[in-house]
């Protein structure tokens, strides 16, 4: 079920998506790219930069998470 709201992706609002991003390199993936397991134990591991790490949730526009995969890494910390 989606619910659309104002300034939704509908009415031309952002694209938002619920990724995990790694603390190490900032490599972005979708939750549904992310193994279950991962998500139960609260241990991540990044295939980009093969080190485990916490489960980092983000919301953010799909470009971005696009930009990321093109090469331009987000910071990985929080800050």
């Amino acid at each position: 079920m989606t619910v659309e709201r104002e300034g939704s992706r509908a009415e031309g609002g952002p694209n938002l998506i619920h990724v995990h991003a790694c603390i190490h390199c900032g490599y972005l993936l979708r939750r549904e790219e992310v193994d279950s397991r991962q998500v139960a134990s609260g241990v991540y591991y990044c295939p980009k930069c093969d080190l485990d790490g916490p489960l980092n949730v983000k919301i953010l526009d799909a470009a971005e998470l696009e930009a990321n995969r093109s090469g331009l890494q987000c910071n990985g910390s929080n800050g």
